[in-house]
């Protein structure tokens, strides 16, 4: 892709270096398709160049390391679910078709122009030769955690939300908030950010963070909105004690992007946005392809039953589908990748599923309902192989939904 050329008062990039571009059945509440489902709400895909507002750089590029022999490798396969309780109270919401749905809140003061001291030195490391993976990093088992997305603006209801959360019941081990911090009628207004971390910090397990639309390129100010991300939201997990059962790695030049393998389940963020800019949505699309390649090079297919990639937007979306593309391939072409079940999970109005996105077999897709309820998510590996979603509810060991099946998804 060409040089982009330097904008006053943005940062500039560097060219970007292309890589070569080579998708189990589980009740569900809602219907299952072959194809992500879209409403109005998720905007066409238009990409055209405009300015560049965001900072991007490329990531280096590291020798390989070697890890012990994780064993064999089973395929992970959709199960029929078994509900495991948590602890939850307020509203219930519901699995159904998607129906995105905009935020319809009033906007809060967004005349800050203070900035919080409150940087934090990320408890990260970047790959290395020889880097650590984690005590529980190749361990067979159920590796449990929630996901979220919009939300956490009103403080006082999001605190008595995930505070009660009974982690010690459900096993979960992190929540992963997919954006955005802020909301549409913020206009990224520093308030709004520093009120989603204060909401994300109540939570008993630690929370890592990606940008949404509404964090940067949707704002009326786009610089000033990723600069709001970068100070409350992007090292949020440092809020909590630096994990053992688990090393989480950051893209040395896009810390936004992190990594970690738990339970034999390689957990990839990726900064996944809507940006009318072509140049930086390709090298952004680039970098996260990089990334999640080079997190499988390094752990090892051997020590992964189960690749778990998270974003903000569409897998489908135009300026997205280079990255569909290249892993999709991967699933159909490469036989070490044929045994790997490969998760995309993404913001969405309503919590459903995408099997066999492009009829590329175990390439899923799962959309993740915003604001409440959040998503209870279980991925098992070993012999007993397989991944199960549900949303939670406001009743203790009960999951919202219909028909009996408790929200299972």
């Amino acid at each position: 892709s060409p040089t982009i050329p330097p904008t006053s008062n943005i940062p500039t990039v560097p060219p970007s270096r292309t890589p070569t571009i080579s998708p189990t059945d589980l009740p569900t509440s809602v219907p299952a398709t072959n194809s992500p489902t879209t409403s109005s709400s998720e905007r066409p895909s238009t990409a055209s160049p405009t300015e560049i507002r965001i900072p991007t750089a490329m990531p280096s590029v590291e020798p390989s390391s070697l890890f012990p022999d994780g064993g064999t490798t089973f395929k992970p396969s959709f199960v029929s679910p078994t509900l495991f309780p948590t602890a939850f109270e307020g509203a219930v919401g519901s699995v159904g078709d998607e129906n995105e749905v905009d935020d319809s809140e009033e906007r809060e003061d967004a005349n800050d122009d203070d900035k919080d001291n409150d940087d934090a030195n990320d408890q990260v490391e970047t790959i290395t030769e020889g880097m650590n993976m984690g005590t529980e990093a190749t361990i067979e088992g159920d590796a449990t955690f929630y996901l979220m997305s919009d939300g956490a603006n009103n403080v006082a209801f999001w605190e008595s939300q995930l505070s009660v959360l009974d982690v010690e019941q459900s096993g979960a081990k992190f929540l992963v908030h997919l954006g955005s911090a802020s909301r549409r009628v913020d206009d990224c207004a520093r308030s709004a950010y520093t009120k989603a971390k204060e909401s994300l910090t109540n939570t008993p397990v630690p929370v890592y963070s990606l940008p949404g639309n509404f964090d940067w390129p949707e704002c009326s100010d786009p610089e000033s909105g990723w600069k709001h991300y970068q100070d409350h939201m992007m090292n949020i997990n440092t809020n909590w004690d630096t994990a053992t059962d688990y090393v989480v790695y950051r893209q040395q030049e896009r810390p936004e992007n992190f990594s970690f393998l738990w339970k034999r389940v390689l957990f990839v963020g990726i900064h996944m946005v809507i940006n009318p800019d072509a140049d930086e949505t390709n090298e952004r699309v680039m970098d996260n392809i990089q990334w999640v390649n080079q997190n499988v090079e390094k752990h090892q297919m051997e020590n992964i039953d189960a690749i778990f990639v998270m974003g903000n937007e569409r897998l489908l979306a135009t300026e997205n589908i280079a990255f569909y593309e290249h892993f999709s391939n991967k699933k159909k072409n490469v036989d070490e990748w044929n045994d790997v079940l490969f998760v995309y999970s993404r913001r969405s109005g309503i919590s459903g599923l995408s099997r066999d996105i492009g009829g590329v077999t175990d390439l899923h897709e799962l959309r993740v309902g915003s604001e409440w309820p959040i998503m209870d998510v279980r991925v098992q590996t070993g012999n007993v192989a397989g991944i199960q979603f549900r949303t939670v509810s406001s009743r203790i060991g009960r999951a919202s939904g219909s028909g009996g099946q408790d929200g299972v998804i």
